[in-house]
């Protein structure tokens, strides 16, 4: 059994075993059960995040995840993902308080709770939260709301190199003044979603919170910007493209790379031999330590055969390990995900996640030979 809510993420991990089944949650998109009061909300897996914005605006609140794509809340929960805003509320793992799912031999399972201090014990939520779909289906979840802010501004701060525009990331982030709530440096070729074809890396920042803070935030970083000689413009039309940016691109390969925050100026300078030399799309999280790499079809036809990619990919794993980061293929075609294992090597913690899935899914039903190890 495959489970699925939009099919975001059909083409991660490893090429299943075998696939007889896919279950999808569209269906369980019912009303939204709103507690404005307990800034809490419960939903059915298969609404999207838009639609559960949309059902609590009128409350001034917001479950503020913006990853890439489209999918499902429940996919979203499964999956772990997280963008830019994760710098400032965190990640599914912060922001769910309690689930319903169901196991593979049919069991209905709850975890957590409707309020925030309610573990005793192992949290289960955060054992499901990021275990796509290896070990149940999301059916429900509570989740943690936060209030609208006053203000939500943005700017974008242009460059010829990224390290001038990482290094003015961190000033703003160490910065007295109110510290930017997202930040995403794109590359020239991933900034063609975003405006005109050009040579400028762009940065766009969003500050989040109260007028005067946000007002007092942006003039400090439009003088600092004027003082490096970085041209600034409005950005508050960015983040939509964002979650959007691989439709734009249809990239045959996306790999992401998580290192320390010291380390992003030199991940960002291994992303060009990855491609062979070329800039591929690059988008980097410098508050987050997170890059997304977006091969175009062309450059990835040009490296002539996938054996030569899995090479790329495991010399960019090995880099970023000597940091203390790691390298995951989020999408790519079966024939490169059959040859490089997308997650890396999950070393000792392969023993603890083998007797996890044994013990909740004994028969290997749910999405068999997908995750770390083959599991």
């Amino acid at each position: 059994m495959i489970p699925a809510g939009r099919g975001t993420w059909l083409a991660t991990g490893r090429p299943l075993q075998h696939r007889d089944l896919v279950i999808s949650t569209l269906r369980l998109n019912g009303a939204v059960h709103h507690y404005p009061e307990d800034l809490l909300a419960t939903v059915k897996a298969g609404i999207s995040l838009a639609d559960l914005n949309d059902a609590l605006a009128g409350s001034r609140q917001w479950w503020p995840l913006d990853p890439l794509g489209d999918g499902s809340v429940g996919g979203m929960i499964a999956t772990g993902a997280a963008g830019p805003l994760a710098a400032l509320y965190g990640t599914p793992r912060d922001l769910v308080l309690g689930l319903t799912a169901v196991l593979a031999d049919g069991r209905v399972v709850k975890a957590g709770g409707r309020v925030v201090k309610n573990v005793a014990g192992y949290d289960m939520v955060k054992l499901y939260t990021g275990s796509w779909g290896t070990l149940g289906i999301i059916t429900e979840a509570h989740l943690r709301l936060h209030a609208r802010p006053q203000a939500d501004r943005s700017r974008v701060f242009k460059a010829r190199r990224p390290y001038e525009l990482a290094a003015f990331a961190r000033e703003l982030g160490a910065g007295a003044r109110l510290a930017p709530a997202a930040t995403e440096i794109v590359s020239p070729e991933a900034a063609t979603v975003f405006g005109p074809e050009g040579e400028e890396w762009w940065m766009a920042v969003r500050w989040l919170g109260h007028e005067l803070a946000v007002d007092d935030a942006l003039r400090a970083a439009e003088e600092e910007s004027a003082r490096r000689g970085i041209a600034c413009e409005a950005g508050d039309k960015f983040w939509a493209p964002v979650a959007e940016i691989e439709r734009h691109l249809r990239p045959a390969l996306t790999v992401r790379a998580d290192v320390p925050l010291r380390a992003m100026d030199e991940l960002i300078r291994l992303a060009t031999p990855f491609a062979g030399g070329q800039v591929p799309a690059l988008m980097a999280s410098p508050l987050l330590g997170r890059l997304w790499v977006f091969v175009s079809p062309s450059l990835y036809g040009a490296a002539r055969g996938e054996r030569l990619w899995a090479l790329r990919v495991e010399e960019l794993r090995r880099e970023a390990a000597e940091s203390g980061g790691f390298v995951r293929v989020e999408r790519a075609s079966p024939a490169l995900r059959g040859i490089v294992d997308p997650w890396g090597d999950a070393g000792a913690a392969l023993a603890i996640d083998s007797g996890i899935k044994n013990r909740f899914d004994p028969e290997g039903i749910l999405k068999p030979g997908f995750f770390v190890g083959e599991l």
